[in-house]
């Protein structure tokens, strides 16, 4: 009994681990950046990321509000909202717009006249 529920919890980390650095880029390459996705966005993102459709409640953890997540058929999940949160912020990597400094200005970039851009 032991080694099972030891074994549900590594599976259930390995899957938020998952979720956590796999799903973000792929759901911004397919949608845009944004804070929040709709459940249809989350589920074809997943797909595209081989991810476990047996874990997707890790993905409308990240990317649901969470009245909405709160709103679903939660009998399904594997764990609750506040479970599944505290084992994404472990491995969910940060924002890309969080660490965004726009480039600097590059003096070498010239039109076709030979003129530098301004």
């Amino acid at each position: 009994m032991a080694l099972r529920q030891f074994m549900e919890k590594m599976e259930l980390r390995g899957a938020g681990r998952k979720y956590a650095c796999l799903l973000p880029p792929q759901i911004r390459k397919d949608y845009g950046a944004s804070d929040f996705y709709n459940l249809h966005q989350i589920d074809k993102s997943a797909a595209r990321a081989g991810l476990p459709t047996k874990y997707i409640a890790f993905g409308y953890a990240l990317f649901l509000e969470e009245a909405a997540f709160r709103a679903l058929d939660g009998s399904r999940f594997p764990a609750s909202y506040e479970k599944l949160c505290s084992l994404l912020v472990r491995y969910k990597p940060e924002s890309i717009s969080a660490g965004f400094e726009p480039a600097a200005e590059n003096f070498m970039a010239v039109n076709g006249s030979g003129e530098i851009h301004n």
